[in-house]
């Protein structure tokens, strides 16, 4: 009888633990996209010259007419921002074709680190777009970069400067 309820309480330990987990990522756990090790990291390359800073942007690359369109919606480029923050990015594709996620990249910096598995970790990620909550960046200039596909092999690019201030 003892080995039943011990069994019993196990499994509902071992549920209690994976909807924690799963509650955690949906309530939005603050969660840290850059160091600041890689932050100053990217600061000494940008500081080299003709590397300079480039003003609050979202910028567009692409080549094809019909490549997927990124669209950012959040952070909001009014001014500089307050940690934590949340980001938001629609993506559309063109004609009969759809977003290959598979294809996502999110770049970080002006050495370009890769943080897409960070951002798959801990953000919502569908083929329409990106949602994620209580992003923690350290204070100063950031800038990440967008990177995704369709099923036609088209891509589109985004980049999003922007500045986190002192609290």
């Amino acid at each position: 009888m003892q080995l039943k309820q011990f069994n019993s309480s196990a499994k509902v330990l071992i549920l209690l633990a994976s909807l924690s987990s799963s509650f955690s990522l949906l309530a939005g756990e603050p969660f840290m996209l850059v160091s600041e090790q890689e932050y100053l990291l990217q600061m000494d390359k940008k500081n080299k010259p003709n590397n300079l800073m480039k003003p609050l942007t979202r910028s567009s690359v692409g080549t094809n007419k019909n490549a997927p369109v990124i669209t950012i919606n959040s952070p909001m480029l009014t001014s500089g921002l307050l940690a934590p923050i949340k980001i938001a990015i629609n993506f559309k594709a063109h004609d009969d074709a759809n977003i290959e996620i598979d294809s996502l990249r999110v770049l970080y910096g002006w050495l370009n680190l890769d943080i897409t598995d960070r951002i798959k970790k801990h953000a919502q990620i569908t083929n329409s777009g990106i949602s994620a909550t209580n992003v923690m960046l350290p204070e100063g200039e950031h800038n990440i970069t967008i990177q995704i596909m369709d099923t036609r092999a088209r891509s589109a690019e985004k980049e999003i400067s922007f500045e986190i201030l002192e609290h």
